[in-house]
């Protein structure tokens, strides 16, 4: 659910600035900036994966 409200929030910054060429571009850099602390924070499915082996080891 949290990855549909981003989506329509991104659009609805993206549809508010089209008006100039660059300033889509812009928000869309700044937005992922804010996301990637989140994304790095999430665990990685090979890190899952290597202690579910070990695990059962």
């Amino acid at each position: 659910m949290a990855g549909n409200l981003g989506g329509v929030v991104l659009v609805l910054v993206i549809q508010a600035v089209m008006g100039n060429a660059y300033l889509p571009l812009a928000a869309l850099a700044v937005i992922a900036a804010l996301g990637l602390p989140l994304a790095l924070g999430l665990p990685s499915r090979v890190a899952v994966r290597a202690v579910a082996q070990a695990v059962r080891d």
